[in-house]
């Protein structure tokens, strides 16, 4: 679809089940996105359908984190975007330990503005 709108859109907590790419044990989360279209929304299913794809194959969370980002980049190709990820991994247990990944590019990486806002949006 088609906008005009340069707010900061948030779709938070899509989840997900992968497998580390270490010890090829379970990994477990969720994916928040935030992106500032530039003329094309992005439809939630669409996101979660490449995520899942990215998710198919053992990888660190570091790399799914840039995956995702690119996606984004390559598919709607936004003005700016955050994507963060919170896993839970199996290699980790008896820890109670989340692993945090994050990426900012184009305008939410240099506008600690809208970075706090999308830190914002995810607590709500």
């Amino acid at each position: 679809m088609i906008v005009e709108s340069r707010e900061l859109i948030v779709v938070r907590r899509l989840r997900f089940a992968s497998r580390c790419q270490a010890h090829e044990l379970p990994v477990v989360g969720v994916v928040h996105v935030g992106y500032v279209p530039d003329g094309h929304l992005l439809e939630v299913e669409e996101l979660a359908d490449a995520i899942e794809a990215r998710v198919a194959v053992p990888q660190r969370q570091e790399q799914l984190t840039t995956a995702v980002s690119d996606w984004l980049a390559e598919n709607i190709a936004p003005v700016g975007t955050a994507v963060v990820l919170e896993a839970e991994h199996a290699c980790h247990a008896g820890r109670d330990t989340n692993v945090v990944t994050a990426q900012f590019r184009g305008v939410v990486q240099h506008d600690p503005t809208l970075r706090a806002e999308f830190f914002s949006r995810l607590r709500r």
